[in-house]
């Protein structure tokens, strides 16, 4: 089962009590690396130049905005990720433990289980679609004895 990365964490506004006199502040999180370890960020832009705290949250609120539209217009922009099938995914995480002719061996089996596949959604496949796939094995290998 695949499992999705959190993209964005939402902001939070560090307002301290509403002391006007504390210098108020954004935060949010962003993953680094792996996804799962998380990297704090910062920013206080024109946040402290609101005298009252009405002036305060309401260009806090202005600055989360644009943090999110910011982050929206870099999602669109960043390439998409190629959703890797669990048979793929397998291999690239054991080959260190096979011996090589058996990673080879993993490998043509997984690439003409995939190319078999098309373009279904690996998530789809079910008991038909490997008995589909078996009876697919038996046919061209009767053809190549003939």
């Amino acid at each position: 089962m695949e499992t999705q990365e959190k993209e964005f964490y939402a902001p939070i506004i560090r307002t301290y009590n509403n002391n006007l006199s504390k210098r108020w502040r954004i935060e949010w999180e962003e993953p680094i690396r792996n996804g799962i370890l998380t990297k704090r960020l910062v920013k206080y832009g024109f946040v402290n130049k609101g005298k009252t705290c009405e002036e305060r949250l309401r260009f806090a609120n202005k600055l989360i905005e644009q943090l999110k539209l910011k982050k929206k217009a870099e999602n669109q922009r960043a390439p998409k990720k190629i959703k890797e099938n669990i048979l793929s995914k397998t291999l690239r995480l054991n080959h260190i433990n096979w011996r090589k002719a058996t990673a080879r061996a993993y490998k043509t089996v997984t690439q003409n289980f995939t190319d078999f596949l098309g373009d279904l959604d690996p998530a789809l496949i079910n008991e038909t679609t490997i008995q589909d796939y078996i009876f697919h094995l038996s046919e061209s290998k009767a053809s190549f004895i003939r």
